[in-house]
């Protein structure tokens, strides 16, 4: 259905951590 009208461009930042691992430095996050 989407090839029937315009061309659809998905953009932004798609990165989640879920997890403390996932960041580099953990400890400048505030929580």
């Amino acid at each position: 259905e989407l090839e029937k009208s315009k061309p659809v461009v998905l953009t932004g930042d798609l990165n989640c951590a879920h997890e403390e691992i996932d960041i580099y430095n953990p400890a400048a996050i505030p929580s």
